[in-house]
C-alpha cells in the first residue's frame, strides 16, 4: 500500500510579511525570522549560539542538524540588521536565544505559539507554523530562479528528489503552463471585447487613476464588518475604538477639545474628532491654530518613560495591571520631583499619553509625557517657572521612576493581582519573581526617563 504524499503547504510574500508585524517581542521575531530567512527548522533556529553567525561571509553555521550534520545556510542582510539589535538588547551568553533557566535555550513550543497567535492576528486562514516558514524560504528562492541544488544544500537535505518536491508548489511552474482551452483560435462570445470601450474611455474618466490613500477609516469602512464576524470577542476598549472610528467621522463633530467633566475638578475628557490626516491642509492648520488658545503662554516639555524590554511578556499578559502601574509610576515621578523645594517646588501641569508599540512595530511600552515648564506653586500664590530650555534633571528623575514601578510591581505580585500563564510560569515563585525585580532594580540604564525634544513655546 503507497503511503500519500503530501504537498507542503507555503505562505505568500504578502503573508510572511503580515505574521511578522504580528510578532511583538524581538527575540520571537528574530527566531521566526532565521526559519524563514535561512531556511532553518525550529529546532536548529533555537539552539543556535552567537559564533554561529558569520557576519563577514554572510553565513550561519548550523551546527548537529537532521541527521546530526553540519552545514552552511545564507545570512539575510535584513536579518543580520534585526540580530545585532537584538544582541545589543540582550547580550545573551550562551544560546542566542536564551530559556527562562540559565544554560537552555528557548523552548519550539513557544516560538510555535508566538506563531499561531501572530497568524490568527494576521487574518491569515493557514494552519501557519514555524516549519512551514522553511517551506516558503525554499518555494520562495525557487520562484526567483535559484538553482534546486543550491536550495538542497542550504536545507540540508541528503536527496534531491526532497528538495524536488517544491517546484510542484511554486505557481510559476504551473502558471507558465499555457491551458489548451486558452489556444482556441476563436473566442466565445462574450470574450469579445468591444474596441469603443477599450479604446475610448468615458470623457469623465481619466486613462489612469492615482492609487487612493490607505487611511485607518477606510480600512474599517471596507472591513470592518468581516473582522466583527471573524473576532466578534474583544476587550471592551478594542471594541468601544472599533464602532467609534468611522461613524464620528462621517458626522464630522469637532474634537480634540478637552473640557472638565464638573467645575473644580482636574479630570478631563477628550470629545472625538476626524483624525488630522482625514482633513484638508487649510482645515488642519485652522485646526492647530485654534487649538494653541488651550495653550499657556508658558515653555513645554516632552518626557518619556520607557521600562525594561525585560517586562514585555509580563506585561503582554497582564496589561490592565501593569499599564495602571506604569501610569502611576511616571505621574508620581513628575508630580513628587517637581514639588521638591530643592528642584521648582511647584504643582507641574501635564498629561500622558500610553504608547505600546514602536516605530518598527515591536512591542514596547512606554509613555509620553508633555508638561509645563514649572507650575503652581504650593501655596498657589504664584506661577513658577523653570529655567529656559531645562525641565528636571533626568538622572533624578529615572531612580525614582525606578523605584516607584518595581514597588508597585513587587505589591501587585503579593496581593495576587499578576497572571503567569505558560513561559512566565516559573515567575509564580516568589523567589524568582523577587530575584528579577531585584535585578532590574540594580541596573541605571533600564528604567529610562528621556527628554527627546527641545522645549516648546505655548
Amino acid at each position: 500500500m503507497r503511503v500519500p504524499e503530501k504537498l507542503p503547504v507555503v505562505l505568500s510574500q504578502g503573508e510572511v510579511d503580515a505574521l511578522f508585524r504580528y510578532v511583538g517581542i524581538l527575540k520571537h521575531r528574530a527566531v521566526l525570522m532565521l526559519c524563514y530567512g535561512s531556511g532553518l527548522r525550529i529546532s536548529e533556529a533555537v539552539s543556535l549560539k552567537a559564533g554561529h553567525i558569520d557576519s563577514a561571509r554572510m553565513l550561519i553555521r548550523v551546527e548537529k542538524g537532521k541527521g546530526a550534520k553540519d552545514r552552511y545556510t545564507v545570512l539575510s542582510r535584513n536579518l543580520l540588521i534585526l540580530l545585532r539589535r537584538y544582541w545589543k538588547i540582550q547580550r545573551p551568553k550562551d544560546y542566542l536565544f536564551p530559556g527562562s533557566q540559565p544554560g537552555t535555550h528557548i523552548q519550539p513550543g513557544t516560538i510555535q505559539e508566538i506563531c499561531r497567535d501572530a497568524c490568527r492576528m494576521a487574518g491569515i486562514e493557514k494552519r501557519v507554523t514555524p516549519h512551514m516558514l522553511r517551506h516558503s524560504f525554499a518555494t520562495h528562492l525557487l520562484e526567483n530562479g535559484t538553482d534546486t541544488r543550491a536550495i538542497q544544500v542550504l536545507l540540508g537535505h541528503s536527496r534531491i528528489d526532497t528538495t524536488a518536491r517544491y517546484t510542484a508548489v511554486t505557481p510559476r511552474t504551473v502558471s507558465a503552463i499555457v491551458s489548451p482551452l486558452d489556444r482556441r483560435t476563436k473566442p466565445e462570445r462574450s470574450e469579445k471585447a468591444s474596441p469603443r470601450k477599450t479604446l475610448r474611455p468615458r470623457r469623465h474618466q481619466s486613462l489612469k487613476r492615482a492609487p487612493a490613500r490607505l487611511r485607518v477609516a477606510g480600512i474599517f469602512r471596507a472591513h470592518g464588518a468581516r473582522s466583527r464576524t471573524t473576532w466578534p470577542a474583544v476587550p471592551s476598549a478594542q471594541a468601544d475604538a472599533r464602532h467609534r472610528v468611522v461613524p464620528y467621522r462621517r458626522i464630522g463633530r469637532p474634537r480634540g477639545t478637552m473640557r472638565p467633566l464638573r467645575s473644580g475638578t482636574n479630570q478631563l475628557q477628550l470629545l472625538l474628532e476626524p483624525a488630522l490626516s482625514e482633513m484638508s491642509a487649510p482645515a488642519r492648520t485652522k485646526w492647530v491654530e485654534s487649538r494653541k488658545a488651550d495653550l499657556l503662554p508658558v515653555e513645554y516639555h516632552h518626557v518619556v518613560f520607557t521600562i525594561p524590554a525585560q517586562l514585555n511578556d509580563l506585561v503582554l499578559r497582564n496589561k490592565p495591571q501593569l499599564y495602571k502601574i506604569l501610569f502611576a509610576a511616571s505621574a508620581a515621578t513628575l508630580q513628587t520631583i517637581a514639588a521638591d523645594p530643592r528642584r521648582l517646588g511647584v504643582q507641574a501641569g501635564f498629561f500622558s499619553v500610553l504608547h505600546s508599540w514602536g516605530q518598527n512595530l515591536l512591542f514596547h511600552p512606554h509613555i509620553h509625557c508633555v508638561v509645563t515648564g514649572g507650575g503652581i506653586s504650593l501655596d498657589r500664590a504664584r506661577w513658577v517657572s523653570s529655567k529656559p530650555g531645562f525641565f528636571l534633571p533626568v538622572r533624578v528623575l529615572s531612580r525614582l521612576f525606578r523605584r516607584l514601578f518595581l514597588e508597585a510591581l513587587e505589591a501587585a505580585f503579593r496581593k495576587n493581582l499578576l497572571s503567569f500563564p505558560g513561559i512566565l510560569a516559573k515567575l509564580r515563585e516568589p523567589a524568582v519573581f523577587l530575584k528579577l525585580t531585584a535585578s532590574l532594580g540594580k541596573s541605571n540604564g533600564l528604567f529610562t526617563v528621556s527628554l527627546p525634544s527641545e522645549a516648546h513655546n505655548g
